[in-house]
């Protein structure tokens, strides 16, 4: 008895950054733009500091990365990169 009875193929596809931006002023949010991704800035902040001066608990990991992760989500980034979006209603 044979183990595959049968295959398929779906293709799926979400909304670029354009499309997102275009709905979400659609829908009456005041400011919508493209934004570079916090947690990129987090990890290479984090991996700067070297093991040595690494925080050993969540609040210090805290402290030590939100400026990096507040600098990167303030840049606008182009849409054509697909970034992430941040809205404000």
């Amino acid at each position: 008895e044979p183990a595959v009875i049968g295959t398929g193929v779906v293709e799926t596809s979400h909304p670029c950054g354009r499309t997102w931006v275009e709905w979400l002023q659609e829908a009456g949010f005041s400011s919508v733009r493209g934004t570079h991704e916090g947690s990129r800035g987090a990890l290479v902040m984090y991996d700067w500091m070297g093991e040595a001066h690494r925080p050993l608990d969540i609040a210090g990991v805290d402290n030590s990365v939100r400026p990096a992760v507040e600098l990167a989500v303030s840049l606008e980034c182009p849409l054509s990169y697909d970034p992430r979006i941040t809205a404000v209603k």
